[in-house]
């Protein structure tokens, strides 16, 4: 964890947080089954879809996907993974169509109250 909190105050983008949520996800990957370097990304966009269910707030998802993707961007600069899953290009339309989902799932009425 040394070298990414180096890698993190190089880049200028360590934020109180940052360590917390990075460590929260590599938890994640081992509870899930996987690791940063082996996640695919169907994996990917469970952790997505957990994180919306968890935090329900579309700005909270995107600040800790934010804080997730250096950790990515540290992992393939040290050629440890091919391509960064957590980019912008791959998640955008993702976590769009995920946000729009959950939330019409939340705003539906449960059926089995009486």
């Amino acid at each position: 964890m040394k070298e990414v909190t180096s890698y993190l105050l190089e880049k200028r983008v360590l934020e109180n947080d940052t360590l917390y949520w990075i460590t929260k996800h590599r938890k994640w990957c081992k509870s899930y089954g996987t690791t940063p370097e082996t996640i695919k990304f169907n994996e990917v966009i469970v952790y997505v879809e957990d994180l919306t269910l968890q935090y329900q707030n579309q700005i909270t998802v995107n600040m800790i996907l934010r804080q997730v993707k250096w950790y990515y961007e540290y992992l393939l600069e040290h050629q440890k993974i091919k391509r960064n899953l957590f980019d912008h290009k791959y998640l955008a339309k993702e976590k769009r169509r995920i946000y729009a989902h959950i939330t019409s799932l939340m705003s539906v009425p449960n059926r089995f109250d009486k």
